[in-house]
């Protein structure tokens, strides 16, 4: 039977639904989820906050200078944390993961170190994919923005649609090499030209599975958003309904108080939720990664169905551990021969 037969048939409801069990079931890893939501949250291609973007303008405008560069360099350094504590909380996922199928403890403070462990590799990698990616880029858009001349208006455009064309599926791959090559190094041991390497053989054996995964992660992420506005309909029904009896009982200095308790139950609960869900997808990255990249072909993730309320509580475990395969095994089998 070949590879790809194999690999295709992926369990990508079951790979989900491990991966919730086993954030359910080990509770700290939800620290991690909400350090991965923290990066997305002080991430500047995310902050949507008006009055954020109203005060660095109005500073810039007023020729605020000192001003305008504290609050720049407080923000880049409260990214950067959060920038660390995202790869930190992905190499940790990762580890934990990898640990709870072989069967190892596994706890809030060993995951950590292990996060540390692999900080700098996995920062490098990305890193490294970035400079490689935006240069590419750059490239590839350089004869657009040098086309629009009078005159010329249609050949640019033309020139754009295709620079456009090139450039989804160049970030589809810069994407899943960068996120091959973590996995490799964090999980494997490589370093980061083997792990590169390895990823994009991983990739390139696995397009269809990994654009699936993918595309089950996006369907997931649109109806989690989904679930979060539907939930907050009631809550802010409740909370207005609440803020009349306050307003009709004369406490009309409580709505204040009122919208201030809401709103800090709201915020409390969708980073609660969106911790959880990231921590999830993380795990459920790992499992997938293991389900593409292990050396024996038959792997399979098993859960034993017990009756002790106490046993179940067990980490779901693989039948029997095996290595990830990688392109310098390949090499040493062929030496073997």
């Amino acid at each position: 039977m070949s590879d790809k037969k194999i690999v295709s048939k992926i369990d990508y409801l079951e790979i989900f639904s491990d991966a919730f069990r086993i954030v359910l079931k080990n509770r700290f890893l939800w620290w991690f989820g909400f350090f991965l939501v923290i990066n997305v949250v002080f991430d500047p291609n995310y902050i949507q906050n008006e009055n954020i973007k109203r005060i660095f303008l109005g500073a810039f405008l007023s020729k605020k200078i000192a001003l305008t560069s504290v609050a720049a360099m407080i923000s880049s350094i409260i990214f950067f944390i959060s920038l660390i504590l995202l790869l930190i909380a992905k190499g940790a996922l990762m580890k934990t993961t990898q640990h709870i199928l072989e069967k190892k403890a596994t706890s809030f403070v060993h995951s950590w170190k292990e996060g540390k462990k692999y900080f700098w590799i996995n920062f490098k990698i990305s890193f490294f994919s970035s400079v490689v990616f935006f240069f590419c880029i750059f490239i590839l858009w350089i004869p657009v923005l040098t086309a629009f001349y009078p005159g010329t208006h249609f050949i640019a455009i033309a020139l754009a649609i295709l620079a456009i064309l090139i450039s989804i599926p160049l970030l589809v791959l810069y994407k899943f090499i960068q996120t091959y090559a973590c996995f490799y190094a964090t999980l494997a041991n490589l370093n980061i030209w083997l792990a590169l390497e390895n990823a994009y053989a991983l990739f390139k054996k696995n397009i269809f599975n990994s654009l699936i995964m993918l595309l089950s992660i996006i369907i997931l992420e649109f109806f989690s958003f989904l679930a979060v506005i539907i939930v907050s309909i009631p809550f802010i029904f409740v909370f207005r309904l609440m803020e009349i009896i306050f307003y009709s009982a004369m406490y009309k200095n409580s709505t204040s108080i009122v919208y201030s308790v809401a709103i800090i139950l709201f915020a409390l609960s969708i980073f609660v939720f969106y911790s959880i869900f990231s921590a999830v997808l993380q795990v459920a990255w790992t499992l997938f990664f293991y389900e593409i990249a292990a050396q024996k072909k038959e792997k399979k993730i098993e859960e034993s169905i017990l009756e002790s309320e106490g046993q179940l509580n067990e980490p779901i475990v693989v039948n029997s551990v095996k290595t990830i395969k990688t392109t310098d095994n390949d090499f040493d089998e062929n030496n073997k021969c």
